[in-house]
């Protein structure tokens, strides 16, 4: 099956595919000299029946030849190809509807995973199965003139990030010009001008020719940024730095840079190339001893993007916008104009500095209403400019004061829109200026929240898009709830400058904007988010707006301290502290640990505000006792006290403002964003799938108090809040767990402390609510008390036979606990029947087992420990292939395989450790991106 000349890519896929398949049908008979017979067996290769796809018989003549190599897949074949590709970042259910050898090749391009220019994954895989003849496809298609890639070296960019209306210039040009003679350039103008863009397109052409390159671009607009984004290069790298909270952040970036400096400058092999994009003098003045270092290598280059004079001993190319030749050819869409017309395109470049961004935005609209630039150019005449010299934000914004003709256009734009849309989609669009500007999930303006319960929220999220495009003020790339939208600083700013401008003109109306559209976000960042990161498509969506979620709480801590009036707005400060312990919690997750401290810290803060509890003399109380306590025991019982304390004033609160809780607890209760674990078990009881696909509506909630799985909204008045407290204290001791060596003691046993408090405060609210256990007692437990006296990072003296004897005879009870678990109102699990509560309960057994053995007295006790560790591990490893989509399993895998180790099984130990970093070879570990558990397993073995 030879390649012809007009074969396209899909065409090759197929192909492809087609010789997969033949390939596949082996067994360990027929191929012995395949891969092992463990791997076949894992695979599942099987001579089942094949089945075939009929072929349109009106099919257009590209389709006829597609369908002349649809692959004939038996169903033993493709759950081979999808165990070799279930390791790559695709979604979980998209996956499992693959049909096909083609439909799984189709979906890893469209996830970026191969493409026409990049086949090296597929090709890595092809080697793994031994299939020369699919290989000769790939080899084939290449040779007829795309260059197939060689390995890799990591890259952020991609040319998806090009905006699609990029226009070469001269200036880029210059820019490709003077790389060649130079390793640092300044690219330098105003907001809009098209600097970062320009960057960006040269450094995708830059990794097209140079495959083994490192090209990152890492963003640089203010300090927390600039540390994510240089965390996030250290994670991929596989560079650990400690996190030292009692740095300041700027001393933690340099650490950092020098880190990522270490990378480039041992890869002398080829040239690196680094866009420090927006960069201020704020983020300059942490990199200058980095920037100076990298200056000194040849191999490594720089292009900084900025409208600040921060180097004059460089090539600094200004960056204008276009000429009026370039404008009107961008205007007129490459279509010669007439002479009219070419004017009126000259005057709208120079109303809007010839600003790429200010005329695209034009553009765009002309195309949407179909009008001439003349028309366009008395329709702006018409309307009054706004005068924006004396607004604040100028002053906040040097980019502003510079740039007052593109922003006067932005917010003229901003008028249009505000008179053309509901006041609802005007408020998604204000909304931006307190997220960041790439990536912004739109499922978060399905929950924007609605006036009406029959709203058809889908429906309002996109008319805010299509107004959005009236102007092209942000792009949108994915699909369904994939979708994600990137917009512009200059928009973010203009809309800043709308709002306040809007305060001072109708005063009554707007004087609590920033208080209503605030609250709104956070709201939607309570329904979408969530701790439950059981699944890796949720967590995924977790981590994609946490970094949204965190630009909103800056916004909401700031106005915090202007308003006074938030210190009594219950809302706001129940949704500020769910939204900064779901940030915390979330970077904790991903390992960026000072910035989830930050979080966790004021989630903590704004508790004691709401219970109007002096935070200060409770700490220091803490601090005191925790200076002086010589046992776990006497600790217990001087948290079981300020527990005591501490759900007295929730439960005062909670009293006080029953209505004002039932109506917030209905309202999150309802409009909760369902994972789709939770979907199913409710789908299951209801015994039909949601009415509105992922929320509850009142009838379903109805029938769930009626069936025992819904708490009625009458005790909600209480326990939401307690349930929402206790959440917070618990994610803040468990920060415990991710001090760095060495531990400060005292650090340690403050944030034990919270761990107790919060086990009692447990311990009380399931006494209150005994039919409505909530799951945060058990975790509170299990993943907290119980886990801490394992690990002892308190130094407590809990290190002994008998303490881990007390903890195993816990983890066992629990085990065999049958009992309805609740979280927020709603049924969640039960440890009987939830495989994932299980194999966490084992997981923490199988650890204390482990500790056992160095305090066996005698032979006798060893052997009893081993063998009820066996037992353990046993039951684990039959719940493990349910696990493998779970962001625990490696997790679980790992406390197998070091239990096993400690027994000193090694052939099995190594089995299980071999599983979770298969590529490593004897000693050669840098060369491999290892996360933790694969860095602790490498170790082992």
């Amino acid at each position: 099956m030879d390649l012809q000349k007009s074969d396209d890519f899909e065409t090759v896929l197929m192909k492809v595919s087609n010789k997969l398949e033949e390939s596949l049908k082996i067994n360990e008979a027929t191929r012995p000299d395949g891969l092992s017979a463990r791997l076949l067996k894992i695979l599942g290769f099987v001579t089942a029946p094949v089945f075939t796809a009929s072929v349109n018989p009106g099919a257009t003549p590209k389709e006829k030849r597609k369908a002349d190599v649809v692959p004939i897949f038996n169903k033993g074949d493709l759950k081979a190809l999808k165990y070799l590709v279930k390791t790559k970042n695709l979604k979980r259910t998209d996956l499992e509807k693959a049909e096909s050898g083609f439909q799984v090749f189709d979906l890893l391009e469209k996830n970026g995973i191969i493409s026409c220019r990049d086949t090296q994954p597929l090709q890595e895989w092809l080697e793994l199965i031994g299939n020369a003849d699919a290989s000769k496809c790939l080899q084939q298609f290449h040779a007829k003139g795309i260059s197939c890639r060689t390995k890799q070296a990591s890259t952020n960019i991609n040319f998806s990030k090009i905006v699609e209306h990029f226009k070469p210039t001269q200036k880029l040009k210059e820019l490709k010009e003077e790389v060649e003679r130079n390793n640092f350039i300044i690219l330098k103008g105003l907001l809009g001008s098209g600097k970062s863009q320009m960057a960006l397109k040269y450094a995708c052409e830059f990794k097209e020719n140079n495959a083994s390159s490192i090209v990152w671009k890492l963003n640089c607009k203010d300090l927390t940024s600039l540390q994510t984004s240089l965390r996030y290069f250290c994670t991929i790298h596989d560079i650990r730095v400690e996190m030292d909270e009692s740095k300041p952040p700027q001393a933690f970036i340099e650490d950092l840079g020098q880190a990522i400096l270490q990378i480039l400058t041992s890869r002398k092999e080829a040239i690196h190339l680094l866009i420090l994009d927006d960069l201020l003098q704020d983020s300059c003045r942490c990199l200058q001893n980095f920037i100076r270092e990298c200056r000194t290598h040849q191999h490594i280059q720089i292009i900084i993007t900025t409208f600040q004079p921060l180097f004059d001993d460089c090539k600094i190319i200004d960056i204008n916008g276009f000429t009026s030749e370039e404008a009107v050819d961008f205007l007129s869409g490459g279509i010669e104009p007439t002479n009219e017309d070419k004017d009126e395109y000259i005057k709208l470049g120079f109303k809007y500095g010839f600003l790429p961004l200010g005329l695209y935005c034009a553009r765009t609209y002309m195309h949407h209403t179909s009008i001439s630039p003349g028309k366009f150019n008395k329709l702006c005449e018409t309307k009054e400019l706004r005068k924006i010299e004396d607004n604040h934000c100028i002053a906040d914004d040097p980019s502003v004061l510079n740039n007052k003709t593109l922003f006067k256009a932005l917010i003229q734009f901003i008028d249009v829109l505000e008179n053309a849309e509901t006041q609802k989609v005007f408020d998604m669009i204000l909304s931006l200026q307190y997220l960041e500007i790439e990536e912004i999930p739109l499922l978060l303006f399905d929950f924007f929240g609605s006036d009406s319960p029959e709203t058809n929220y889908a429906i309002e999220t996109n008319n805010f898009i299509q107004a959005l495009r009236k102007f092209s003020f942000g792009k949108i790339e994915g699909k369904d709830d994939d979708r994600v939208l990137s917009t512009h600083y200059a928009v973010v700013s203009a809309l800043k400058i709308f709002s306040e401008q809007q305060k001072e003109v109708l005063n009554t109306k707007f004087q609590t904007q920033d208080r209503i559209l605030l609250k709104q976000l956070l709201r939607a960042f309570m329904h979408v988010m969530d701790k439950d990161n059981r699944s890796k498509t949720d967590f995924r969506r977790n981590k994609m707006m946490v970094q949204h979620a965190r630009s909103a709480l800056i916004h909401a801590d700031e106005l915090f301290k202007k308003d006074k009036i938030l210190r009594q707005d219950l809302e706001f400060l129940m949704s500020v502290i769910y939204v900064h312990d779901l940030v915390g919690y979330t970077y904790n997750f991903d390992g960026i640990l000072n910035v989830a401290a930050h979080h966790s810290d004021m989630a903590k803060s704004y508790c004691f505000v709401l219970l109007n509890v002096d935070q200060e003399a409770f700490e220091n109380d803490l601090k005191d006792e925790c200076g002086r306590v010589e046992s776990i025991d006497m600790l217990d019982r001087f948290c079981q006290e300020k527990a005591k304390h501490l759900f007295d004033k929730m439960k005062c609160m909670a009293s006080d403002n029953a209505v004002k809780l039932e109506n917030f607890a209905k309202c999150y209760i309802l409009e909760k964003y369902r994972a789709e674990d939770d979907i199913s078990a409710l789908s299951k009881i209801l015994e039909n799938d949601l009415k509105r696909e992922t929320r509850l509506n009142e009838r379903e909630l109805e029938t769930l108090c009626h069936k025992g799985y819904a708490v009625p909204l009458k005790d909600m008045t209480h326990l939401f809040l307690y349930e929402l407290l206790l959440s917070t204290f618990y994610t803040h001791g468990r920060r415990i767990f991710y001090l760095i060596t060495p531990v400060d003691v005292i650090k340690a046993r403050i944030f034990c402390s919270y761990l107790y408090i919060s086990y009692h405060l447990a311990q009380t609210i399931t006494n209150k609510f005994q039919q409505w256990e909530c799951l945060y007692a058990m975790l509170t437990e299990r993943s907290g008390t119980l886990q801490q006296c394992i690990d002892d990072h308190s130094n407590l003296k809990q290190h002994n036979m008998i303490a881990f004897q007390k903890v195993a005879s816990r983890c066992e009870a629990m085990l065999q606990e049958d009992r309805r678990y609740f979280m927020f109102g709603i049924f969640k699990t039960d440890t009987r029947t939830d495989d994932h509560c299980q194999a966490i309960w084992l997981k923490q057994l199988i650890r204390c087992y482990k500790h056992m053995l160095r305090f066996a007295q005698n032979e006798t006790e060893k052997k009893e420990v081993i063998t009820k560790g066996k037992e353990c591990v046993a039951r684990l490893q039959e719940s493990l292939p349910s696990m493998e989509d779970r962001t625990c399993f490696q997790g679980l895998q790992f406390s197998v395989g070091e239990f096993c180790e400690c027994i000193e099984d090694y052939d099995e130990a190594a089995k299980i450790l071999d599983t979770l970093c298969p590529n490593l070879k004897e000693q050669d570990l840098i060369k491999e991106k290892l996360n933790k558990y694969e860095k602790k397993a490498s170790i082992l073995l």
